[in-house]
C-alpha cells in the first residue's frame, strides 16, 4: 500500500525527523513497511516505527499519513500527549476551579438571600399594618385576633431570618475553607 503524507505530515517529518520535503513520501512509505500498529485515534490508526522511534498517524480510508510524532515527545505511548500538550493538573488550575465553584455558590446564595430578605420585608410590612389596625381597633376580642396573626407572622419572620443567617454562615465557612486551600 502506498501512503501519501499530508502537508502537515510533511512539515512534521521535516521538523521531527530532519527529512527533506522532497524525500518525505518515499521515507514515510519505508517507515510504514516496518511500523507496528499501536492504537486507534478517532478514525485514524496509530503505528510505531521502532528503529526511528516515531509514531505515525494514518488515515486508512484515504491512504494518507496525517502526522508524525517522535517517541520521546510522548508521555504514555499515545500520540498527541506531549509534554507541552498534555493536560496538567496544576495547583493553579485546581485553585481557579475551586474559586469558580466558590463564586458560583456565592452568587446562588446572594440570590437566595435577596429573595428571603424581600419576603422578610413584606412580612414586616404586614406586621406593621396589623399593628396599626390593632391600635385603631377598640374591641378586645378583635385585638387578640390581630395579635395572634402578628405572632404567627413574627414567627415566620424569625424563621426567615434564621434561614438567611444560616446561608450567610455557609458562605463565610466556605470562604474560609477556600482561603485555607488556595491561600487568599
Amino acid at each position: 500500500m502506498r501512503w501519501n503524507p499530508t502537508v502537515h505530515a510533511v512539515r512534521r517529518l521535516k521538523e521531527r525527523c530532519g527529512i527533506d520535503e522532497t524525500q518525505a513520501k518515499t521515507f514515510i512509505n519505508q517507515l510504514m513497511q516496518s511500523a507496528k500498529y499501536v492504537t486507534t485515534q478517532g478514525k485514524n490508526l496509530v503505528y510505531k516505527h521502532e528503529g526511528r522511534e516515531v509514531f505515525i498517524v494514518a488515515d486508512t480510508e484515504k491512504n494518507t499519513i496525517v502526522t508524525v510524532y517522535s517517541a520521546e515527545e510522548t508521555i504514555d505511548g499515545t500520540p498527541g500527549n506531549t509534554v507541552q500538550q498534555r493536560p496538567t493538573l496544576s495547583v493553579n488550575r485546581l485553585a481557579s476551579a475551586i474559586k469558580r465553584e466558590f463564586d458560583r455558590m456565592q452568587r446562588e446564595v446572594r440570590r437566595e438571600v435577596r429573595q428571603l430578605s424581600e419576603e422578610l420585608a413584606r412580612l414586616n410590612i404586614e406586621v406593621a399594618t396589623l399593628n396599626l389596625n390593632k391600635i385603631r381597633c377598640r374591641a378586645p376580642h378583635t385585638q387578640s385576633l390581630i395579635q395572634s396573626r402578628i405572632d404567627a407572622m413574627m414567627a415566620q419572620a424569625g424563621e426567615l431570618a434564621e434561614r438567611i443567617d444560616a446561608r450567610l454562615t455557609e458562605v463565610e465557612m466556605a470562604q474560609s475553607e477556600v482561603e485555607s486551600v488556595i491561600g487568599g
